[in-house]
């Protein structure tokens, strides 16, 4: 699990995927696709907007990197078998996010 403070209130956010992407003035940067203290669904955070990321445990024996891209080994599984899910859970359907919970064992 990838742990981060986010610059724009404080919170705690935890990532569950990484990738690079072209932003508005051409330039490749990393986004972060994350879960917050309250609600359902993934946000996306841009670089600027977060700091203090650290691996907090590993998952499924999987070993982090956060210099490269990542996605939580469940959420890509998830994403490997049923795209409407995947979607559902970043869109932040009530439903499709407890499947999340209860596939996680916690609360993202």
């Amino acid at each position: 699990m990838i742990r981060a403070r986010s610059k724009l209130n404080n919170q705690f956010l935890y990532i569950y995927q990484t990738y690079l992407q072209t932003n508005p003035e051409n330039e490749v940067v990393w986004h972060y696709l994350c879960s917050e203290n309250i609600g359902y669904g993934l946000r996306v955070y841009y670089s600027n907007e977060i700091d203090n990321m650290e691996v907090t445990n590993q998952c499924c024996g999987e070993n982090i990197d956060i210099s490269k891209k990542y996605m939580h080994p469940i959420l890509k599984a998830i994403l490997d078998s049923d795209w409407e899910l995947y979607n559902d859970i970043v869109e932040g359907d009530q439903e499709s996010w407890l499947v999340f919970e209860k596939l996680l064992g916690h609360r993202p």
